[in-house]
């Protein structure tokens, strides 16, 4: 038997397998549970429209689930919308997980283990170290380039809320005028209205004094007689 176990020595053994097949093979390697969709679970599909993801994202906030899928289906070819997109969502697990747990690589650390071979020899392990060494030029290159589209990112959101809050101010001061207007309105026609009831009862306190006066007459008219 080999020091080491390789993966082709398990492959080559036919019993083996078959033993491995009977216990393992018909196993789910995950215990699961299916879950009500509309209770547990939340469904965004992400495209390159900011404002409508802006607000499913709030949505998600307020109401909160266990599971959440986010569908990209953005437009790629638009940069400009993509990255602010990719800015927002960065936002939101920012704010859905803020800490970092205990086995996660701090920024600007790479796991050397991320990609594992089964060849031994010494050439692949050399080309291992040159992969590894190339993977960690071009992640440090990533990681500068997405810290730059974060910032551009960042002014073209900023920008975006400054547009939508004069948006608002201006919706707010559109309801401000029309409540004014309305009120003015409102005022014009009571006083009109006040003025009409004023001109009623002038209008009856005269015919009743014109009546008292009638009234008095016809009495002081047969004693004049007399």
């Amino acid at each position: 038997m080999p020091k080491e176990v390789s993966l082709d020595y398990l492959l080559s053994c036919p019993s083996l397998m078959e033993w491995m097949h009977k216990k393992l093979g018909r196993e789910n390697s995950n215990k699961f549970e299916e879950l009500p969709a509309k209770e547990d679970v939340s469904f965004v599909m992400i495209r390159s429209n900011v404002s409508l993801l802006v607000q499913e994202l709030d949505k998600l906030r307020k109401n909160p689930k266990k599971f959440i899928c986010l569908n990209d289906d953005i437009d790629h070819e638009e940069e400009k919308e993509a990255r602010s997109v990719r800015h927002l969502l960065h936002e939101f697990y920012e704010s859905l997980v803020p800490l970092p747990s205990s086995f996660e690589l701090k920024d600007g650390r790479t796991n050397e283990f991320a990609h594992l071979s089964l060849d031994t020899s010494r050439d692949k392990n050399n080309n291992n170290n040159a992969n590894k060494e190339q993977y960690g030029r071009e992640r440090e290159q990533m990681i500068q380039g997405n810290r730059k589209e974060k910032k551009i990112s960042l002014q073209e959101t900023d920008r975006l809320k400054e547009k939508r809050g004069h948006e608002d101010v201006n919706q707010e001061l559109e309801a401000s005028i029309l409540l004014l207007a309305l009120v003015v309105s409102t005022g014009i026609i009571l006083s009109i209205l006040l003025l009409l009831l004023l001109l009623k009862v002038r209008q009856q306190c005269k015919e009743q004094r014109d009546r008292c006066v009638c009234m008095c007459m016809q009495e002081s008219a047969p004693t004049r007689l007399r």
